[in-house]
């Protein structure tokens, strides 16, 4: 049987651990409201394929992540080498014209047109127009998405050391490594060099 002494103590260990651990969580992000952006309200950020301008990258009331952001990519420039991620993303062209790899065929769209690129499905895109494409990309992570990471076509699956999945096109480096879990931003820097 514990002693009053026993149990205050048991009881202030417990409780400072608590404190501890809670104190150690991540602050979570805010939950994203209602909101309207302005287009000149946002930095364009210029790299060797273009620039893009990073709209917002948030949870919502619904969702882990909704991102939103508009890439503008030269002519003759590929946005990335063929990957897949867990996250769902749709792309709507607003202005050029850009071929993406969907289902392992490229098909070429224009201005209007609206590509969904579904969990862990290979896809790609490039500018084959004579202008510069400006296209808005939107991405979430709910609940339901998978977990998993970023893989670049023709890479080893750094996790399991398995061959990624192969996919028909001209754009897999076997030189490139991409190691790190997708993490949006991560995967911006090392697999996009900010292009996307």
């Amino acid at each position: 049987m514990l002693t009053r002494r026993e149990l205050t103590l048991v009881l202030l260990t417990t409780l400072t651990t608590a404190g501890i651990v809670v104190l150690a969580q991540p602050a979570a992000k805010p939950v994203m409201g209602s909101a309207a952006i302005d287009w000149n309200s946002i930095e364009a950020k210029t790299n060797a394929n273009g620039s893009f301008r990073k709209f917002f990258e948030s949870p919502t009331a619904t969702l882990e992540v909704l991102e939103c952001h508009v890439t503008t990519l030269n002519p003759g420039a590929t946005s990335h080498p063929p990957h897949q991620h867990p996250e769902e993303e749709v792309i709507i062209i607003r202005e050029g014209t850009v071929e993406t790899l969907s289902n392992g065929e490229w098909k070429r769209v224009g201005p209007g047109s609206v590509i969904f690129n579904a969990s862990n499905v290979v896809h790609a895109l490039r500018n084959v127009g004579d202008i510069p494409a400006v296209y808005h990309v939107f991405m979430w992570r709910s609940a339901a998405t998978p977990k998993g990471t970023t893989r670049i076509v023709g890479q080893p699956d750094h996790a399991t050391n398995s061959p990624a999945q192969k996919t028909p096109n001209s754009y897999a480096d076997p030189q490139r490594t991409h190691p790190r879990s997708f993490d949006r931003i991560d995967h911006r820097r090392t697999c996009c060099a900010g292009s996307i």
